[in-house]
């Protein structure tokens, strides 16, 4: 009630990395390979798309 009182909106985005640098498949089972992927390079392939 105060947001729209005092004018205020707010956007909601959801960022996520491809589905090949997911820890997990859609059935919820671990992809070893990608638990020992440093976060810095997911982090790394986000900031580097323009």
């Amino acid at each position: 009630m105060v947001a729209d009182h005092l004018g205020h909106v707010g956007e909601f985005y959801t960022l996520t990395t491809p589905s090949r640098m997911h820890a997990c498949l859609h059935n919820g089972a671990v992809i070893h390979a990608m638990t020992a992927q440093p976060h810095f390079k997911l982090a790394e392939y986000s900031t580097s798309k323009g």
